[in-house]
């Protein structure tokens, strides 16, 4: 069979190290907080809860799609 030359796999390190030897566990958040919003992601979910709640109070909720609160939250940030 010819193709184009593939490295060989590299070999795992014998024994492996037990867990928490090799490496540090890091957590991702804080266990007894809540989850952070990003800055960004804080001011786009205050623009769409916002155009959310002003078009239902106008249409109602029957009449509400998630296209027309994207498109009010895109204005709103516009204009802020």
């Amino acid at each position: 069979m010819t193709g184009p030359d593939i490295p060989p796999t590299p070999r795992l390190p014998e024994p492996l190290p037990e867990p928490g030897d090799a490496r540090t566990n890091l957590p991702l958040a804080p266990i007894d907080e809540p989850p952070q919003l990003r800055a960004d992601a804080a001011r786009n979910r205050t623009l769409l809860l916002d155009a959310a709640s002003r078009l239902l109070t106008g249409c109602g909720a029957a009449d509400l799609t998630m296209e027309a609160v994207a498109a009010a939250a895109a204005t709103d940030s516009m204009v802020t």
